[in-house]
C-alpha cells in the first residue's frame, strides 16, 4: 500500500512539473518584459529537467498526463497572469509546489526508499531552493500588484462589502432597479475618489514621518502616495461594479439582493483565497472570517432599509 502511494506521489510530482513548465513557456511568449521573460523560459526549462528526473524515479515509467488536457488550465493562468500579474500566478503556483513537497515527504517516510532515490530527490530540492525558488520570488518582489498588495486588497474588499452593503439597504427601502443602480454608481465614484485622495494623504503623511526620522531602513521600504492612491481608487471601482451589477440589468427588489449578494460574496472568496496564498496563511479561516463580516453588515443595512420603507411608507 505504502509502494503505491510513493508511485503515486512521484507520478503527482513529475506531472506537477510538466504542468508549471507549460504555464511558465505560455507566459513567456505574452511577457513583453526581457528580463521576466528570460527568467521565466529558464524556470520553464528547469520544469522541464525536473519532470524528466522524475520520471526516472518511477518504478513503472507510466506515460505522463497528455499535455492537451492541460491546455485549457494552462490558457486560463495565462489570462488571469495578463489581468492580475505574473507574480501572482508564480505565486499560486510556488504555494502548490510546497504543498505538494510536503505530502511528498510524508508518503516517502511511510515507504521503503533507496539511497539513490533519495539522493536524487534531495537533488531536485536543492535545485528547486537554489535555482528555481530564486527566479520565483525574483518575480515575485517586481510584482507591481503583489509590491501594492495591502492597497490592492483594502481598496478590493472595501468597495465590494461597502457598495453592497449600501445597495442591499437601498434595494430593500427602494423596489426600483434602475434608482438603486444610480444610486449605487453614485456611491462607488464618490468611494473611490474618498478612497483615493485618503490613501494618498496617509502614505504621504506617513512618508513624511519616517523622512523625518532620519530611520535609513524605513525610507527604503517608503512606497510612493500616487501608486497607493491609484492602486487603492481603481480595486474600490473594480469591487463597486459587483454589488451593483444585478439592479444595471433591471433586477430589483429581493431578487437584485439575492443575486447581488451572490455575486460579490462569490467574488469575496476568491479575493479571500488569493491573499491567504499570497500571505502564506490558512485559506480556510480567511475566507470564513471575509464572509462573515460581510453577511453582518448586509444583514443590517437590509434590516434598516426595510424599517425605513415601512415606516416611510416609501412606494417606490
Amino acid at each position: 500500500m505504502a509502494e503505491g502511494q510513493k508511485e503515486k506521489a512521484l507520478r503527482a510530482m513529475r506531472d506537477l512539473e510538466l504542468f508549471h513548465k507549460l504555464v511558465f513557456l505560455r507566459m513567456s511568449q505574452s511577457e513583453r518584459n526581457l528580463g521576466q521573460k528570460r527568467m521565466l523560459l529558464r524556470l520553464s526549462r528547469l520544469e522541464s529537467r525536473h519532470s524528466k528526473r522524475w520520471t526516472s524515479l518511477l518504478e513503472k515509467k507510466q506515460e505522463a498526463k497528455s499535455t492537451a488536457g492541460m491546455r485549457f488550465t494552462v490558457s486560463l493562468l495565462e489570462v488571469l497572469s495578463r489581468i492580475a500579474g505574473v507574480a501572482l500566478i508564480v505565486k499560486m503556483m510556488e504555494r502548490i509546489e510546497n504543498s505538494r513537497y510536503s505530502h511528498l515527504d510524508l508518503v516517502l517516510a511511510k515507504s521503503h526508499v533507496s539511497k539513490k532515490h533519495l539522493a536524487a530527490i534531495d537533488a531536485i530540492k536543492y535545485e528547486e531552493v537554489r535555482t528555481e525558488d530564486a527566479l520565483e520570488d525574483m518575480i515575485i518582489k517586481r510584482g507591481a500588484v503583489l509590491g501594492n498588495i495591502r492597497d490592492v486588497t483594502f481598496g478590493m474588499s472595501d468597495g465590494l462589502v461597502e457598495v453592497l452593503a449600501a445597495v442591499t439597504g437601498l434595494g430593500a427601502a427602494l423596489q426600483s432597479a434602475p434608482l438603486v443602480f444610480v444610486a449605487g454608481l453614485i456611491i462607488a465614484v464618490s468611494g473611490t475618489l474618498s478612497m483615493a485622495s485618503g490613501a494618498y494623504l496617509s502614505t504621504n503623511y506617513e512618508s513624511n514621518l519616517k523622512t523625518k526620522s532620519h530611520r535609513s531602513e524605513d525610507k527604503s521600504e517608503g512606497k510612493s502616495a500616487g501608486k497607493s492612491a491609484y492602486y487603492v481608487g481603481l480595486f474600490f471601482f473594480l469591487g463597486a461594479l459587483f454589488p451593483i451589477s444585478p439592479f444595471a440589468f433591471g433586477i430589483g427588489g429581493y431578487p437584485g439582493i439575492l443575486l447581488s449578494m451572490a455575486i460579490t460574496l462569490t467574488v469575496l472568496s476568491i479575493v479571500a483565497v488569493v491573499m491567504a496564498v499570497v500571505s502564506d496563511t490558512e485559506i480556510f479561516p480567511s475566507m470564513t472570517k471575509t464572509l462573515l463580516i460581510s453577511l453582518c453588515a448586509v444583514a443590517v443595512t437590509v434590516l434598516l432599509g426595510t424599517y425605513t420603507r415601512s415606516v416611510l411608507r416609501i412606494n417606490i
